[in-house]
């Protein structure tokens, strides 16, 4: 299905580039900050949380956040990841063949984004190009090496879109056995990552639009895709109904519907700084719900509930306000984010998107010339890179509407969609699951450019 027979060679030389500098950083870990970089439980929040569940599956098989007995059942994280890492863990004994694992399925996922780019452009120089960019990311290289879901989720979201949009263009058949692989597939990545549990209604709303079958049966195809993502939804739904007497697959949506959606749109209503906001936010819910509110399904349901409340007031202004500040998302700049948190170096944590649309131009300024040549180098190469392949991407998928109409606006669906779902402030590595999309595109346009100029020529 995938082509994996032809290209063989060109498949592995993109894996080994994408594992070459992954391995690479795993060694610089290792040598210089010891075993224990590894060991979830002495790194940040979300790593923490994950390693704490996957030992308590492989330990005492229960999945749960409790340090002890008795384990109460978790609302929080959804198990797919966890279950993965404690099967490593159960294996191993400790999270060092995660790690290892983890760089494989990141450097599988590179050589799908040389699929995605071959099937899309039909240029084998453009797909190899497209593949190796993607394998040399710093971030998706850091995150290969931390115990996070990110690596795992982009890779199963990549076979989505690979298989997707071979069905759109008329590649794989549009039958049962595919929309039953699909809805599977979609459920296993809700379940690895709850943000993608919306995304099967983009993919319904394009399958509409295939031409190949009749109105019913199309329907009727759809309708088999919901069943399927439905059933391996589940077992986990049922099991947080009975432990919590709700139908849900994470509680963290709610609890980010107030601090990332609402909080951001109140600062700039208020017309107070973002830092001055998310102190008076955590504060605030420090002192209503506590400090494990994220973790408290009582806690992040009312949360959810008063920013939808305020933000249901003023609707207009609060859509208003999302679209245009949606360019933050595909501003985070992944370069200083890898130099600061992989390697520490005490960079200047600089929110350039927010500065932009706040017209504080002389903040900027000041910022970055206030620190050595070095950085401010890096900075403006870095931020024009990280701008250009946005600008030159999105572009490119406009362009490509000539070519595939349908695909082409599947795929601007795609990338817009995590701006919408995770909220327009996301962390940079929100981005890597389409980043394949704004790699190739970008190549795509520059393409484009090049020979509509040699021709006037």
């Amino acid at each position: 299905m995938f082509g994996i027979k032809n290209n063989l060679n060109i498949k592995v030389l993109i894996f080994m580039f994408a594992v070459i500098p992954a391995v690479s950083l795993f060694a610089y870990f290792y040598f210089t900050v010891g075993a224990q970089f590894f060991n979830p439980f002495l790194q940040g929040t979300d790593q923490t949380e994950y390693g704490r569940i996957a030992v308590n599956l492989a330990e005492n098989g229960v999945f749960s956040l409790s340090q002890s007995a008795p384990y109460l059942p978790d609302p929080s994280r959804t198990p797919i990841f966890p279950s993965v890492l404690a099967l490593t863990y159960l294996l191993s004994g400790s999270f060092i063949l995660f790690t290892f694992l983890n760089i494989f399925i990141g450097a599988l996922t590179a050589v799908i984004v040389f699929e995605i780019a071959l099937v899309i452009t039909e240029k084998r120089w453009l797909a190899v190009a497209s593949g190796i960019i993607f394998a040399f990311l710093p971030y998706r290289i850091y995150l290969s090496n931390l115990v996070m879901a990110d690596t795992l989720f982009a890779f199963l979201f990549s076979i989505l879109l690979l298989l997707f949009i071979k069905i759109l263009r008329g590649d794989i058949q549009f039958n049962y056995a595919n929309m039953g692989f699909l809805g599977a597939l979609l459920g296993v990545i809700a379940l690895t990552r709850p943000i993608a549990q919306f995304f099967i209604f983009v993919l319904a709303f394009f399958l509409i639009f295939l031409n190949n079958k009749e109105i019913k049966k199309k329907i009727l195809m759809i309708l088999f895709l919901f069943a399927v993502f439905g059933a391996v939804l589940s077992p986990w739904l049922i099991r947080n109904y009975i432990h919590f007497d709700q139908v849900f697959l994470s509680s963290i949506g709610r609890y980010h519907l107030y601090a990332s959606y609402f909080t951001p749109w109140k600062a700039a209503v208020s017309g107070i700084s973002r830092d001055q906001a998310d102190f008076e936010m955590r504060r605030y819910i420090a002192e209503k719900y506590g400090s494990d509110a994220m973790y408290d399904l009582e806690s992040a349901t009312a949360l959810g509930k008063e920013a939808k409340r305020e933000i249901l007031k003023h609707p207009f202004n609060y859509a208003f306000y999302h679209i245009i500040v949606t360019p933050v998302y595909f501003l985070n700049n992944d370069f200083l984010l890898t130099l600061r948190e992989a390697f520490r170096m005490k960079l200047p944590n600089i929110y350039i998107a927010q500065k932009i649309l706040q017209r504080d131009f002389s903040g900027i300024i000041k910022t970055v010339l206030n620190n050595d040549l070095f950085f401010v180098l890096f900075f403006f190469a870095t931020y024009l890179f990280v701008a250009l392949k946005s600008i030159f991407g999105i572009a490119g998928v406009l362009r490509y509407i000539k070519e595939m109409p349908l695909v082409s606006f599947f795929i601007l669906a795609s990338i817009l969609y995590f701006p919408v779902i995770i909220g327009f402030e996301g962390h940079a590595r929100f981005r890597i699951p389409v980043e394949s999309f704004l790699i190739i595109f970008s190549l795509y346009f520059i393409a484009n450019i090049y020979y509509v100029r040699n021709q006037r020529v």
